[in-house]
C-alpha cells in the first residue's frame, strides 16, 4: 500500500517536474481518457483511419503522376534512341532519294540521245524514201503529173484513092519519131494512150496493129508529155522536125496537132522488169 503511495507521488513528482499537469496529459489523451459513455478501442480505430486516409491520398496522387509521365512523355532516354532512329531512317531516305536523282538524269540523258538517233536516222530514212520515189519516178513506176504537151497523131478521114493505102493510116515508126523528137526536147515523161513509156518500152507492129509495151494500141494516138511546154513546142514546129510526117498529113489527111497544157497526167507503168544478167556494179572499177 505505501508502495503505491511512493509510486503515485512518483509520477506526480514526475509531471510536476515537466511541467505538465497530470489533469491535462489526461485531457489531450482520447484514448487513454476515460469519457462517459465511448469505447476506448473503437475511438482509437477512428483515430488510425484518420491517418491512413491522407496517406493513401498522397499515395494515390503519385500514381497518377507517374501514369501521366509514362504515357504523356517518355523518358529522355527512350527519346533520344528514337531520334537517333528516326535520323538513321531520314539518312537513308536522302541517300535513295540522291541515287535515284542520278539515275533520273541518267535516263534523261539516255532518251535525249536516243531521240537524237531517231531523229537522224527519220531524217536519212525520208531522205532514203525522198531519193525512192524520185527514182520510182524516173523509172515510170509512179503516176506523174506536170506541165507539158499534147500530141494527137491519127488515120486519114479521107477515103483511099487507087495508089498505096498505107498513106493514109499512122505507123509504128511515126510513132517512134514522134517520140524521140519529145524526148531531145527535153521531155521529162511520155505515155500513148495508157501506156507509160520507160526504158524497156518498145514500139512495133504486128499484123497492122501498133503494139507499146506488149499492148495492142488502136488509133487515135494520144501522146502526152511532162516537161517544158515552150522548149517541145519550139522544137515541134520547126520545118525540119516530123518533116515527112507532115507532107503526109498535109497530102493524104492524116492528123496531126500538138498544144501545151498547164497540166498532164501520166499513169504508172504497169508491166513489169526483167532483170536476168542485171547486177548491181562497183563504181570505180
Amino acid at each position: 500500500m505505501g508502495e503505491s503511495t511512493d509510486t503515485s507521488a512518483a509520477g506526480s513528482r514526475k509531471g510536476a517536474s515537466l511541467g505538465v499537469d497530470r489533469d491535462e496529459q489526461t485531457r489531450w489523451s482520447p484514448v487513454k481518457r476515460n469519457l462517459p459513455g465511448v469505447d476506448a478501442l473503437a475511438l482509437k480505430r477512428k483515430w488510425w483511419t484518420l491517418l491512413i486516409i491522407p496517406v493513401m491520398f498522397g499515395l494515390g496522387m503519385l500514381l497518377s503522376s507517374f501514369q501521366y509521365s509514362s504515357d504523356g512523355e517518355k523518358p529522355a532516354s527512350q527519346d533520344a534512341q528514337d531520334r537517333g532512329v528516326f535520323g538513321a531512317v531520314i539518312g537513308r531516305l536522302q541517300d535513295e532519294q540522291g541515287v535515284l536523282r542520278m539515275s533520273v538524269e541518267r535516263l534523261e540523258k539516255e532518251a535525249q540521245y536516243y531521240r537524237q538517233v531517231v531523229s537522224l536516222r527519220r531524217d536519212s530514212v525520208g531522205d532514203l524514201a525522198n531519193d525512192l520515189r524520185l527514182q520510182m519516178i524516173v523509172a515510170g513506176m509512179a503516176p506523174v503529173k506536170g506541165p507539158g504537151v499534147r500530141m494527137i497523131l491519127d488515120d486519114s478521114l479521107r477515103l483511099a484513092t487507087p495508089g498505096d493505102p498505107n498513106l493514109f493510116i499512122i505507123h509504128d515508126y511515126q510513132l517512134r519519131d514522134a517520140v524521140n523528137l519529145l524526148w531531145q526536147a527535153g521531155a521529162e515523161a511520155i505515155s500513148i494512150n495508157t501506156e507509160r513509156l520507160v526504158t524497156t518500152s518498145s514500139i512495133y507492129s504486128s499484123g497492122g496493129t501498133i503494139m507499146v509495151n506488149t499492148t495492142r494500141l488502136s488509133p487515135p494516138f494520144v501522146i502526152l508529155v511532162v516537161g517544158d511546154p515552150d522548149a517541145m513546142m519550139n522544137l515541134i514546129t520547126q520545118p525540119s522536125s516530123l518533116s515527112t510526117l507532115k507532107a503526109q498529113a498535109r497530102a493524104y489527111g492524116l492528123v496531126l496537132n500538138s498544144a501545151k497544157l498547164k497540166e498532164v497526167l501520166l499513169p504508172a507503168f504497169s508491166g513489169s522488169y526483167v532483170a536476168r544478167y542485171l547486177n548491181v556494179g562497183e563504181t570505180g572499177k
